[in-house]
């Protein structure tokens, strides 16, 4: 999805500058990570309800 593509490109951009503390690094992956999680929850929820997996 798109968002996940901003993400990423956001994600690797601030790797490039590092100007960020480690602090605020570590709460970035956090919310990456909630992220991920919830698209995942997404993407599972979306392929059972196309039944491509068993309920």
């Amino acid at each position: 999805s798109t968002l996940m593509y901003i993400l990423v490109i956001w994600d690797s951009s601030v790797q490039k500058t590092n100007k960020l503390t480690r602090k605020h690094t570590e709460n970035y992956h956090k919310f990456l990570k909630m992220i991920h999680i919830m698209y995942i929850t997404e993407l599972i929820s979306l392929m059972k309800t196309n039944k491509l997996v068993p309920n």
